[in-house]
């Protein structure tokens, strides 16, 4: 007895195939990134990020989805973690302009720690204000949002 398929039924493939689709329907400026960073890469071997770092690649990413997913990925987490060091290395100069009213703790993913004396509680502004980095990527300006958060104790932030 042959069994009967009900109506609707799709594989995962094709789930998977259409869920990708309906991704690209808002964000449909994504794939024509894709593509331009296939085109940049297979004519210079390389990819250059707006701030000047040069990434070589080896190999035809055109062919390799790995290669391609790492090249893809390269430019934004590159970008937003040159600015969090540009923000951190202000920061660390504020620690020695402070005369050891700042202690720099530590660099955690996207944040950082600090230890500020009581009665300091300026420093809390001008460590927002260099940590904000503002760059310009293809004519528009890039602000990763800044924020902070304070206690007497590291379980209190």
């Amino acid at each position: 007895m042959a069994s009967k398929i009900p109506l609707g039924f799709i594989t995962l493939k094709q789930f998977a195939t259409e869920l990708l689709e309906s991704y690209h329907l808002p964000f449909f400026r994504v794939r024509e990134w894709y593509q331009e960073t296939k085109l940049e890469i297979a004519t210079t071997k390389m990819l250059k990020s707006p701030l000047g770092w040069t990434r070589y690649f080896f190999g035809d990413v055109t062919k390799d989805h790995n290669k391609f997913r790492s090249a893809v990925a390269h430019s934004p987490q590159n970008l937003s973690v040159t600015i969090l060091n540009i923000g951190l290395w202000k920061v660390w100069q504020l620690t020695k302009e402070s005369h050891g009213d700042l202690r720099l703790k530590a660099q955690i993913h996207d944040s950082i720690f600090c230890q500020v004396k009581l009665g300091r509680e300026d420093i809390k502004e001008e460590i927002l204000r260099r940590m904000d980095n503002p760059v310009v990527v293809h004519g528009r300006t890039l602000r990763i949002p800044v924020d902070s958060k304070c206690g007497k104790a590291w379980k209190e932030s």
